[in-house]
């Protein structure tokens, strides 16, 4: 069992880095709602993604508090209700990125059908993508004891030893919704690189969708950058759950069911800062505005220029 040292360290690093996230979906959220040119449909689903991530690192911030000490980890209330409300949020997250999936093939494959990328198609998807977690992280509370406190990890979590219950939430919460993710920016991969190469060869009607096909690629490369970081969450707790239930004679440190969990809310929070600096629509303002502040020219952090193809969603 992990010392209180090592749970300290643990949760401290949890709460900077849900501080930090926070403010930055505070950012995109705020100049989204502060900036007429900013307010899109694309730029919608980037809020909605800014939102539920608050909503799952402020959720994390008050469990991180409790899990200081090994007493208030097991009396913290309502255990059972936080755990569900972690997995509906890694449920809305997971298709908030997959809703980003389909506008990009929207945009690229289903062209012809504008009315696909406006407001009242995305506004529906988002009320779906909200509704459908609920009720999927519903099932394992019909299971005494799915839901409970862990102390190996002093977290209110899905029971990692109740076997049918994890591999649901892991797959139906994450497993699904990533891996659909990755074939549609596959798909459009391909559907772009196709149309490049036999372009000289079309018409001019398709030719005047050509300039925008180095950019539609560009945007979609830079989602499964987000989408790779958002599996490093995920992938380490399903390995970690693999590895209990396998027949190896060894189990796995108890310590890493916390680290799993806390990588989830390090995915997170790292999500929204490489969204902040992908779309540079929203960046250059925030830049701007720090700037103007407190003369913060460099306040955010630069991503290596190979993985910073710019995407102006």
């Amino acid at each position: 069992m992990p010392t209180d040292l090592v749970f300290a360290c643990i949760f401290s690093c949890s709460i900077v880095i849900s501080m930090i996230g926070l403010f930055v979906c505070f950012i995109i959220v705020f100049i989204v709602a502060t900036n007429q040119p900013c307010r899109t449909p694309t730029n919608l689903l980037t809020c909605n993604t800014a939102v539920i991530t608050s909503i799952f690192l402020i959720n994390n911030f008050i469990v991180s508090f409790y899990g200081y000490r090994e007493d208030w980890a097991r009396n913290q209330p309502l255990c059972s209700f936080r755990a569900y409300a972690f997995f509906v949020c890694c449920g809305v997250i997971s298709l908030s990125y997959f809703l980003q999936a389909m506008s990009r093939i929207f945009v690229i494959v289903f062209y012809k059908y504008k009315y696909l990328n406006t407001y009242r198609i995305y506004w529906p998807m988002i009320v779906f993508s909200w509704i459908i977690p609920l009720f999927l992280a519903m099932v394992p509370l019909f299971f005494d004891g799915s839901y409970a406190f862990e102390k190996e990890s002093r977290l209110c979590t899905i029971n990692s030893r109740k076997i049918w219950s994890t591999a649901y939430i892991l797959f139906s919460e994450f497993g699904i919704p990533f891996t659909t993710s990755i074939i549609i920016y596959l798909i459009i991969m391909f559907r772009t690189s196709s149309a490049r190469r036999v372009a000289p060869a079309t018409s001019n009607s398709t030719n005047s969708r050509i300039p925008n096909l180095k950019r539609e690629l560009t945007v979609a490369r830079n989602m499964m950058i987000i989408l790779i970081t958002y599996s490093i969450g995920g992938v380490p707790y399903m390995i970690f759950w693999l590895w209990l239930h396998s027949n190896s004679h060894s189990s796995p440190p108890d310590v890493l069911f916390s680290l799993g969990i806390e990588l989830v809310v390090m995915s997170g929070a790292l999500q929204m800062i490489i969204i902040l600096q992908l779309n540079k629509q929203i960046k250059d303002i925030a830049v701007t505005y720090l700037r103007g502040r407190c003369g913060c020219a460099n306040a955010i952090p630069n991503i290596p220029q190979r993985l910073v193809q710019v995407a102006r969603f």
